[in-house]
């Protein structure tokens, strides 16, 4: 009967009821209220779709409309679709965000898309292996510094702006751009 409450416990520390529109389990005695199992699945109310599955020293997967979004995993986690958030704080090598690079001015650890035009194109600092990111080309660079490596061996500027190319940190001193892509919007 709705109301009527399942209690537990010396001081009735955990209920189990219904108040006629919503079930709940509750705990309001001390200590922690634990779940235990080799896989405990939650699920909507026919058990046809899946909300989280918690796996004995395993993942833990939360799902959207039956389909798996977001998984840990031994490494970390393991996330489908995008991920919208307020901020973002990484630990290691994870760079984001559009900056100008200067003849004077070019740190990799401010960024990993740069924009630039007719300069000549110094060794940017903090270089780290592994880092990678793009090149945006607003005009010809006159050059660029001894670091950068291009397919074929030299620098070929672009005839169409803005032009974009790819460039990996292969290790410090030795930077790999790829091929320009011309006339981006």
């Amino acid at each position: 009967q709705d109301d009527d409450k399942i209690l537990l416990g010396t001081g009735d520390d955990l209920e189990i009821y219904h108040d006629g529109s919503h079930s709940y389990i509750q705990d309001s005695g001390t200590g922690e209220l634990r779940i235990r199992g080799t896989t405990v699945r939650i699920t909507d109310n026919d058990g046809s779709e899946n909300f989280a599955d918690f796996n004995d020293n395993g993942s833990v997967d939360l799902y959207h409309d039956n389909s798996k979004k977001f998984e840990t995993t031994s490494t970390g986690i393991n996330v489908t679709g995008d991920v919208v958030c307020d901020g973002l704080d990484v630990d290691g090598k994870a760079y984001s965000g559009e900056n100008t690079a200067t003849a004077s001015s070019f740190d990799l650890n401010n960024g990993n898309f740069w924009t630039f035009g007719a300069i000549a194109v110094p060794n940017p600092t903090n270089q780290t292996a592994g880092m990678m990111g793009s090149l945006r080309v607003t005009a010809a660079p006159t050059s660029f510094a001894a670091n950068w490596k291009f397919p074929g061996g030299s620098y070929t500027a672009p005839t169409s702006f803005p032009a974009i190319a790819p460039f990996f940190v292969q290790a410090s001193g030795t930077i790999l751009v790829g091929s320009w892509t011309e006339g981006i919007a």
